[in-house]
């Protein structure tokens, strides 16, 4: 089974909330989860993890949480063949930041899991968001690395 580090931020709570259900989805299918905040994320973190699902709520004009922003700035170089979930909460806009992010990951060469917004919660997670959490965390504790 898989080390899943689940690497987030969120002001609100509900990116909390989101990362939360994926750590018991992975942790329900016998894998190993670690949940970080995003200020406490190494990159160490990032290459220690088999997977890594990584969340930010949508802030502003659709951009990434300005912790969230920092860590992909340091952790660029880190994500080349690394398979990767993208998940997180938005209020007033459209939540298109996801797709924006996924480009940025894709770019960086990591192997994107999921479609660009398959997990984006508009506001607080309600019922059906959380079992897509907790599905992808499933899937994630035993995702096939392609080595």
């Amino acid at each position: 089974m898989n080390r899943v580090y689940i690497i987030y931020e969120s002001d609100t709570g509900h990116t909390e909330i989101m990362a939360k259900t994926i750590a018991e989805g992975v942790t329900e299918a016998g894998g190993e989860a670690t949940l970080l905040r995003g200020q406490k994320a190494t990159r160490k973190d990032i290459l220690d993890a088999d997977v890594l699902a990584l969340g930010s709520p949508a802030m502003y004009t659709e951009d990434l949480h300005i912790t969230m922003k920092a860590l992909m700035e340091n952790i660029k170089d880190c994500l080349t063949g690394k398979p990767v979930v993208l998940f997180g909460s938005y209020d007033w806009s459209n939540g298109i930041w996801i797709n924006n992010w996924h480009k940025l990951v894709k770019n960086l060469g990591a192997e994107m899991i999921q479609d660009k917004q398959e997990l984006r919660s508009h506001l607080k997670p309600d019922k059906e968001d959380l079992e897509r959490c907790r599905e992808v965390g499933k899937k994630l504790a035993s995702y096939e690395i392609k080595k």
